[in-house]
């Protein structure tokens, strides 16, 4: 397993995330709140594996001095089997090091690890939240810049 996804800073994207770049075929999982708010993760047809994360607009977001630690977790790749989620939530924290999109008012009971991506899961392993962590300087900004033009 890779130990850091690469980040790709692109013009109108706040946070795209590649993870694997093969060449399966690919499907998509939204998550969305209000037509304002949305994330896209992208993983293989035939395998369910995540290769991409994509943050395309996030409404609600704000700042933090605090570092991004994510404590527990297991470090596998996951199968994604969905394609649409209407989210009760929808806000995204930047930290000094990295970034948390939370979908859910659900509290993550487990995190599986992905590179440098952390997904928050529920007691019924739905995904609640999204952590990015160990970003450099240019991809927090970058993010923030993409995030306050919105």
């Amino acid at each position: 397993m890779e130990n850091r996804t690469n980040i790709i800073l692109e013009e109108y994207i706040p946070l795209k995330i590649i993870i694997n770049k093969d060449d399966e075929a690919v499907d998509y999982l939204t998550f969305s709140k209000n037509n304002m708010s949305y994330i896209e993760l992208t993983f293989g047809i035939n395998s369910h594996f995540l290769k991409r994360v994509t943050l395309l607009s996030s409404h609600d977001f704000e700042y933090s001095d605090e570092r991004l630690l994510i404590d527990k977790y297991i470090e596998t790749n996951i199968c994604i089997l969905k394609n649409k989620i209407k989210c009760d939530i929808f806000k995204t924290i930047i930290y000094q090091n990295g970034a948390k999109i939370i979908l859910s008012s659900e509290k993550a009971s487990r995190y599986v690890k992905v590179g440098n991506v952390f997904l928050g899961l529920s007691n019924n392993k739905a995904i609640v939240n999204i952590c990015v962590c160990e970003m450099s300087l240019m991809e927090l900004n970058h993010l923030k810049n993409e995030l306050e033009l919105q």
